[in-house]
């Protein structure tokens, strides 16, 4: 399989790309089997992407795989300092030994090399995406869009560059007070403040 990768990296994926959009190739890489799901890519050319074996890392530039924890959604903050992937956990419940789903966010602690900053126990649901609200030298707040049944959740962060520190905010809340019906894959915008989602009644994407 080869992953071609088009000018879209450039401005990342809140591209208008509905239109008919013909976009010279700008480099063709060798994508590992099973490539499932969507793409999501960063200020630092990095793209996350869920595989048959495993969740997978690729630096558009040197057109280098890494190995990433989790099975599923690997998806970095637009400026590429942290990224978000649902890892299960063991859990025990009424005697009951399983798994269950939670939101964890790694950073790069080496060329390669990632490391737990935190795990959400308030976020179990996966489809995740993120944008940045604010940013300063020391500080960027995040907000995390997911879906969990019929509803569309959203979460703040605040990460602290320096001590390397992840903080959620409030609780998760609902992203829009009205009911949208049967949605699905719902999309956040790079600056967090817009989303987009598939409305299965009327076919189409809003």
């Amino acid at each position: 399989m080869m992953l071609l990768l088009s000018l879209l990296l450039s401005f990342g994926a809140e591209a208008r790309v509905c239109e008919d959009l013909r976009l010279p190739v700008s480099k063709s890489i060798d994508a590992p089997d099973g490539v499932s799901y969507f793409m999501r890519g960063s200020d630092k050319r990095t793209v996350g992407f869920a595989t048959s074996s495993g969740n997978r890392l690729l630096n558009v530039n040197n057109g280098k795989y890494e190995n990433f924890p989790g099975e599923i959604d690997p998806v970095p903050t637009p400026d590429g300092a942290l990224i978000a992937a649902p890892v299960n956990i063991p859990i025990t419940r009424d005697g009951v030994s399983g798994v269950e789903s939670r939101m964890h966010f790694y950073r790069e602690s080496a060329p390669g090399k990632y490391e737990l900053v935190f795990m959400d126990p308030k976020v179990s649901e996966n489809y995740q995406s993120l944008g940045v609200l604010n940013s300063s030298p020391g500080e960027t707040s995040y907000r995390m869009l997911y879906q969990s049944g019929s509803e569309i959740y959203a979460r703040e962060y605040s990460y602290d560059r320096k001590a390397k520190k992840l903080t959620p905010g409030l609780d998760p809340k609902l992203a829009c007070s009205q009911n949208l019906g049967r949605v699905s894959l719902p999309m956040l915008s790079k600056n967090g403040k817009e989303f987009s989602y598939y409305d299965y009644d009327q076919k189409k994407t809003l």
